[in-house]
């Protein structure tokens, strides 16, 4: 079972109603401490000499009435001050056990105050064996419902932003998503849904359809580059994912074309799962996360543009930041619509760039200068000799008369510029300058 009741206790707190007044062991709202500690960990349960503490089911400990002596040892042992006396017999909450796991006070709850949520060491143990975990956030309102996410405030009014793809997993289930995840990589070539089939007939274990389903989309994300992050990169209203650290404080970020920058659900919890992921979405670029090279840019599939960096230069921890990259460009009729522009500006930079001006986009990082960029490139010629220059590939324009050029280790931004010069191109379009020497050679352009 490995489940707690989580209280939403400030709601608590303004209500009236009495919802513990079925409680079987006469408790009061603001005795529901336990963390239902498993028996091995549980100081209640080994303080306790009449063996009066008991587990009634996985990760649950319940107290035998006609063993107890209210000696008090287990009070004195726990930690959360989880444990009360009652007429001389020590009472804890344990979800209900003589009545069947039944729990009176979330049936009596008027406003979802308290609900069952996992205990910490089974969090613990999905943290460890999957390296991230989907944390259960109450909803509040609901501003935007989706297949596949939820934007929303939580009782602090903050917007959240929640993956609903995959459904956060029990401790069991994580044991055994970690070694089909594993199964499966050896051999990917397999049908997932009859490879969950025959290794759960082989170990004789019974799924629902939910956990089928669950299982199966967690499988393919973390035989995918992307893993996890899966979800959110085929999310077409994000357009930044990043990440700042590990732990559950430290959830993955969004950036939402409506909403702007959101927490979500999902959060990683070891270090090494997010190099592991770093390095597998960079593979393609042919760069590499390590104490030796901490940082990077890379190219990830379909684009979206990768940097990353981790000790000793990054001294919060291990990072990321991946921005998509958008597969159909905006026209200049969408600059017009988003308000971006208005008509008389983009003709004016339309008449500009037929009769061959230069033209510099300046702005903050996440302006929207690579967007606008790509928009204006529907007013260059079809026919136009067009070498792109980028440190990132970015730039993505409909004429076919093309050539990219990139920066590697050894060739400079400035290098690949003045190339350019020597290959007759007609429009010379240059991804980002940084520094003297960039600027010098775009100016020589």
């Amino acid at each position: 079972m490995d489940l707690k009741l989580n209280i939403t206790r400030h709601i608590c707190e303004k209500c009236d109603a009495n919802c513990m007044q079925n409680c079987p062991n006469k408790l009061k709202i603001e005795n529901i401490l336990c963390e239902h500690c498993s028996p091995s960990k549980a100081a209640c349960f080994n303080a306790c000499e009449r063996h009066a503490i008991f587990e009634c089911a996985k990760g649950i400990l319940a107290i035998d009435k006609k063993k107890c002596n209210g000696c008090g040892k287990c009070i004195y042992a726990c930690k959360q001050n989880a444990i009360l006396l009652v007429n001389n017999k020590a009472e804890k909450c344990d979800l209900c056990f003589s009545k069947g796991f039944q729990i009176e006070c979330i049936k009596n709850c008027a406003n979802s105050a308290i609900r069952l949520g996992r205990s910490q060491d089974e969090i613990k143990t999905v943290e460890e064996l999957l390296g991230w975990n989907l944390k259960e956030i109450k909803i509040k309102r609901t501003i935007k419902q989706d297949d596949d996410y939820e934007v929303g405030q939580n009782s602090n009014e903050e917007k959240i932003f929640l993956m609903k793809n995959v459904l956060p997993v029990s401790g069991e289930e994580a044991h055994l998503l970690n070694f089909l995840i594993r199964e499966y990589r050896a051999m990917p070539a397999h049908n997932i849904g009859q490879f969950i089939y025959w290794q759960m007939k082989k170990s004789n274990i019974e799924l629902n359809e939910s956990q089928k389903e669950n299982f199966s989309k967690i499988i393919e994300a973390e035989s995918s580059s992307s893993g996890i992050l899966k979800f959110l990169l085929g999310n077409g209203a994000l357009e930044e994912i990043a990440c700042i650290g590990t732990g559950k404080e430290n959830e993955i970020l969004v950036y939402h074309a409506a909403f702007g920058w959101l927490k979500t659900n999902l959060y990683f919890s070891k270090e090494e799962t997010v190099k592991e992921l770093i390095n597998k979405m960079a593979r393609i670029s042919g760069r590499r996360l390590s104490l030796k090279n901490p940082k990077i840019n890379a190219v990830l599939e379909n684009g979206h543009r990768l940097n990353a960096s981790m000790n000793p230069i990054a001294f919060s921890g291990i990072n990321f930041t991946i921005r998509k990259f958008k597969q159909n460009p905006l026209t200049p009729l969408d600059l017009i619509s988003l308000k971006t522009a208005n008509a008389e500006a983009l003709a004016f930079l339309w008449m500009a760039i037929r009769t061959n001006c230069s033209l510099l986009l300046c702005g903050n990082t996440g302006s929207g200068k690579t967007t606008t960029l790509n928009a204006l490139f529907g007013f260059l010629p079809k026919d136009d000799r067009i070498i792109i220059t980028e440190e990132t590939p970015e730039i993505n324009i409909p004429q076919k008369h093309v050539i990219r050029l990139k920066t590697s280790e050894n060739i400079s931004m400035k290098d690949i510029i003045v190339e350019t010069l020597r290959m007759r191109p007609d429009r010379v379009i240059i991804g980002e300058i940084r520094n003297k020497d960039e600027v010098n050679a775009f100016m020589d352009t």
